[in-house]
């Protein structure tokens, strides 16, 4: 394909986006530096979340300066807006309605907190602006309901049906399999949470359609958090080696150190939601071992990958963690 093809297809690219979502013509639509388009990124500035922030903030800016070194977007300058991430308060809402508002903004990369999404979402779709989320997955913010909202990685629903499958493959090795020769079943507990009873539900309802054998189910309140040696040690006197656990990551977290207490080890396992810095934090060398659901494997060897690990490394003196990778895609596709 000639450069003129290329240019021509990137800005019809963009010219379907926006006319689908309600958008102007991005020649009407300059940055706030004349001669330039602009893209916004919205990440966490503060912990806990800073790192991850961090890791996105660093990303986007690579693939920008990249892009504005191959001749921008037919010729024109990126501009990065960024704009912090605020997860909770009541700023939230006018923070999306300022930024909707926002002259020359071509699309938006993110959030990181659902929340901070689910409540923006509406004020977004209503001003046709574009949103690509690298990282959440969780339904009320990531529906496909919407024709300026994607995604790109998978949702809480794939992440937890998939562990099921998982647990049902496992299930069939001789390390999970009963004296007698019967699969092994997985316990189950699941936070007093809408997230909690959420995954429970999915897990079930994907349990019964893989035959995984779920042998007990256990309720956890967040609020009680002594409570958590005696489901654990009931769980260890029933007989139990495999654990699902559909709990926050904090919980997941007092799993991990209350079962090194008891000097029990199962098998814990639960979806993307709970690889969180925190968990690791908090858990220590107790999360060791923990079989998570994850959105990309920073260790594939492909040349590409190994490419963008070197600039990330060589720009950030760190190396990218698998949400660098993720936005640094998004931001392509935004581009």
């Amino acid at each position: 394909m000639t450069e003129s093809l290329k240019d021509f297809a990137i800005l019809l690219f963009i010219f379907v986006v926006l006319f689908a979502c309600g958008g102007k013509e991005p020649e009407v639509l300059p940055g706030k530096v004349e001669g330039t388009v602009s893209i916004g990124i919205e990440v966490p500035f503060e912990e806990p979340l800073k790192e991850y922030g961090f890791m996105m903030l660093a990303a986007a800016r690579m693939k920008v300066k990249e892009v504005n070194e191959a001749r921008g977007i037919a010729g024109i300058h990126v501009e990065l807006m960024e704009w912090e991430d605020v997860c909770e308060g009541p700023g939230i809402v006018q923070k999306a309605r300022g930024l909707a508002n926002e002259p020359g903004l071509l699309v938006l990369i993110g959030h990181l907190c659902a929340n901070s999404l689910t409540r923006s979402r509406p004020i977004y779709e209503s001003k046709g602006l574009p949103v690509i989320t690298p990282a959440i997955t969780h339904m009320l913010a990531t529906s496909d309901d919407s024709d300026c909202m994607f995604s790109m990685i998978y949702n809480d629903v794939m992440y937890v049906e998939r562990m099921a499958s998982y647990l049902k493959v496992s299930g069939a090795s001789d390390a999970a399999l009963r004296e007698d020769g019967t699969q092994e079943g997985v316990a189950l507990i699941y936070e007093e949470s809408r997230w909690g009873y959420f995954s429970k539900e999915v897990f079930l309802k994907e349990a019964r359609r893989v035959e995984l054998k779920v042998s007990e189910i256990r309720l956890y309140d967040p609020n009680r958090p002594d409570s958590m040696e005696s489901i654990l040690d009931a769980l260890r006197r029933s007989g139990s080696k495999r654990i699902f656990l559909a709990t926050s990551a904090y919980s997941t977290a007092l799993v991990a150190l209350t079962s090194k207490q008891i000097r029990w080890n199962p098998i814990i396992t639960g979806s993307d939601s709970l690889l969180w810095s925190e968990m690791t934090r908090l858990a220590g060398n107790a999360a060791e071992g923990i079989i998570l659901c994850f959105p990309f494997f920073i260790e594939n060897r492909s040349e590409e990958l190994k490419k963008f690990q070197n600039r990330f490394q060589k720009i950030t003196k760190r190396r990218p963690s698998w949400i660098a990778a993720i936005t640094y895609d998004a931001v392509g596709l935004g581009i």
